[in-house]
């Protein structure tokens, strides 16, 4: 039986590196009613910052955008949706990084997706054509 749904939050934000820290005080101010350690909402954070970021650079381009941001508290989990009207992505085709790699050149950046499918129990990814 599927739990009832306890809150659900929608939140529009100007897609912009300089707003990603209003958006993690804004998820942060959430996820304080959600029952999850320290370690889940930083966890959470990280990955809602990757994603915002993602959007940000390779969507729009660092051109003007919007990030809506839609989030469900359950009794126990908590669902996230980022939705842009940017470019679209190819979800299923991204390479997984060679992390020896990164390390031997010192490679920054490019980590985004990984760490959010390491961090999260499951991401989805939908585009509307």
């Amino acid at each position: 039986m599927a739990r009832k749904l306890v809150k659900e939050v929608f939140m529009t934000f100007p897609a912009a590196e300089d707003q990603l820290e209003d958006i993690r005080s804004n998820i942060r101010n959430v996820l304080s009613e959600a029952s999850l350690s320290d370690k889940s909402v930083n966890s959470v954070l990280l990955a809602i910052e990757e994603a915002c970021t993602n959007v940000i650079r390779h969507a729009y381009l660092y051109g003007p955008g919007v990030i809506r941001v839609k989030v469900k508290l359950y009794p126990d989990r908590v669902v996230f949706s980022i939705f842009d009207r940017g470019r679209k992505f190819d979800f299923d085709h991204s390479e997984v990084p060679d992390l020896d790699r990164y390390v031997r050149t010192g490679r920054k950046g490019g980590l985004g997706l990984y760490l959010i499918r390491k961090m999260m129990d499951s991401v989805d990814y939908f585009s509307r054509d």
